[in-house]
């Protein structure tokens, strides 16, 4: 039995529910490597739009997207963390955290990083495959019945 808990330093721990020790650690980091997760990035098809954007307008921009897999050999890939304006009680660490039906699966979403969702393979306890979206992730869901998921991103 484990319990996922995402906490405020962006890392989401794994704890044993019958010790409750922790048992592994996701830091969601600033690069995600293809050689270690597959890693899929979305493109703007018209061209508008070149990187990531952390405001909701880029939902408003992009008309047309497709997914690019990146090959292992390409470089890691950055992960751009929201730069916002100063707040007093500003959104940080995993804002977004779920297991899938099966328990084979975790996805975490960091709120300083909203436009990339990790997923982690429980049984390897490791990164299995990183989306990087180009507007922020609103929330994703797993289905009832698989390992399949939906996310939503851009705008209200």
């Amino acid at each position: 039995q484990l319990l996922a808990i995402g906490s405020y330093d962006g890392t989401a721990r794994l704890l044993n529910t019958l010790t409750w020790r922790p048992i592994q650690e996701f830091p969601l980091a600033s690069h995600v490597s293809p050689s270690a997760a597959l890693v899929y990035v979305e493109r703007d098809l018209s061209g508008v739009v070149q990187h990531p954007m952390s405001t909701d307008h880029a939902a408003h921009t992009v008309a047309r997207s497709s997914y690019e897999l990146l090959d292992s050999d390409q470089p890691a890939a950055r992960v751009d963390c929201m730069k916002s304006e100063v707040k007093v009680n500003p959104r940080m660490g995993v804002g977004l955290l779920q297991w899938a039906s099966d328990s084979s699966m975790l996805l975490t979403r960091a709120d300083t990083a909203p436009n990339v969702l990790w997923i982690w393979d429980a049984s390897s306890l490791s990164l299995f495959a990183a989306l990087i979206q180009l507007a922020p992730i609103k929330d994703a869901q797993w289905s009832p019945v698989e390992p399949r998921l939906a996310l939503c991103a851009g705008g209200r």
